[in-house]
């Protein structure tokens, strides 16, 4: 292609990359698209634009699994070394993630299979916890069923309030996942929300 495609079903297609770079380039020049957004519409409704409720940035809480005997507090060297920097190698759980309404995620992590929520389904962030505990997702149906819904169900008494005002959102809330270590023998675990930026994959 020689230029950018402009139509508005094409340009929101999930976009397939050959290399992680790409992807990671495509995704933060969207996301950064609509950040800028998100914030203009909250700064003409008189709200804070880096406020929790207009943004949220998550990081993921890594450390040594629990057969290492010892956390990050202890090792002597640079715990930061022992984490590997792709996703793929940390049980498909991001380093970080920036929330923001409408953002399109891939659930990284197979959630329940029975429901719907399994590595590689997609869908859109709506809502989520001021303390980032959780994110509040829509996904479109598939064969005519609601996906999500068992979980749903799982999380509605703690959610209640943000659940009840929309039928269809499912809430995801962190996960934990162990992997091994860039270097050593170590094995390490990451605890996080399962869900990762896909305009491109």
């Amino acid at each position: 292609l020689e230029k950018a495609v402009e139509d508005p079903e094409v340009r929101d297609a999930l976009h397939l990359y050959p290399t992680n770079a790409a992807v990671d380039a495509h995704n933060e020049g969207r996301l950064k698209k609509l950040l800028q957004e998100e914030m203009d519409k909250a700064r003409a409704e008189g709200r804070d634009p880096n406020g929790p409720g207009v943004q949220l940035h998550i990081k993921a809480t890594d450390d040594f699994d629990k057969d290492c005997k010892m956390t990050k507090k202890d090792y002597k060297g640079d715990f930061d070394k022992l984490v590997p920097k792709d996703k793929d190698r940390t049980g498909g759980l991001p380093e970080e993630l920036h929330l923001v309404r409408g953002l399109p995620v891939m659930v990284r992590k197979n959630i329940s299979v029975l429901d719907g929520l399994v590595n590689g389904s997609c869908g859109t962030v709506v809502h989520w916890t001021k303390s980032g505990d959780a994110a509040f997702v829509k996904f479109p149906k598939v064969g005519g069923r609601t996906v999500g819904m068992e979980t749903r169900k799982k999380h509605y008494k703690k959610y209640k309030d943000i659940l009840d005002k929309d039928p269809s959102l499912v809430p995801f809330v962190h996960q934990e996942a162990t992997f091994k270590a860039a270097t050593g023998t170590f094995t390490l675990k990451r605890t996080m929300l399962p869900l990762v930026t896909c305009w491109a994959t």
